[in-house]
């Protein structure tokens, strides 16, 4: 019996280091395809033309990643710079595994307490996958959807394989959200229109992607 038992132990442990193995390659894998999906190198650059319907002004806005850092919640991000015609931004992005956190630039204290907590722009789930559906910043009231995949022409060019995500829905105090964004893996942002009203109308606007340029993923 023993030496059966110990060849069906070998046996055993051979089948459970393979898992092991290919789980690992898996994760692996799936962190390759995100990274090569969402383009969140330094050094990328998108310039949009962006239509304001409230101010009834067109102009071009630079979209730049410029730097690495901590952010306020011990977060490591990269440094999203929108240049407008009137005002320069910052976000923060984060990449978590599949999760993409974009933050503004403002970082609150938490009451009685030393640490610090983002204001949360937006996230997304990557891969991008048809269908799929997460929450929102607003405590999951508004949810994103990816609605379609198709080819889509902007001032770039035209992409076969572009994801239509769909955020739309109301939350506290007259808030409201219709947001339209199409996306492509190693690329990012395409188009969007977006309507946001708190409970006046705050944004509305469309962005169309006139050229980028990416680093290799």
């Amino acid at each position: 019996m023993k030496p059966l038992f110990k060849t069906l132990l070998a046996v055993f442990t051979a089948i459970i280091i393979i898992i092991s193995c290919q789980r690992i390659d898996d994760t692996e894998y799936f962190l390759s395809k995100v990274q090569a999906d969402f383009p969140n190198k330094v050094g990328n650059q998108w310039t949009y033309l962006v239509k304001d319907n409230i101010q009834n002004i067109e102009a071009e806005v630079t979209v730049s990643i410029v730097g690495k850092t901590t952010i306020p919640t011990g977060e490591q991000a990269t440094i999203w710079k929108y240049v407008y015609f009137n005002r320069i931004d910052t976000n923060y992005v984060v990449q978590l595994k599949d999760t993409i956190k974009v933050y503004e630039k403002y970082f609150l204290r938490n009451p009685n307490s030393t640490t610090y907590r983002g204001v949360l722009k937006k996230y997304y789930l990557y891969p991008l996958k048809l269908n799929n559906t997460w929450g929102s910043t607003l405590k999951n009231e508004i949810p994103t959807k990816v609605i379609e995949q198709k080819s889509i022409t902007v001032k770039s060019g035209t992409y076969d394989k572009a994801f239509h995500l769909q955020t739309t829905g109301t939350a506290c105090c007259n808030y409201s959200l219709s947001e339209d964004a199409w996306l492509t893996p190693g690329v990012g942002l395409l188009k969007l229109d977006r309507l946001e009203k708190k409970p006046a109308v705050s944004d509305d606007s469309s962005w169309e992607l006139i050229n980028c340029k990416l680093k290799e993923q």
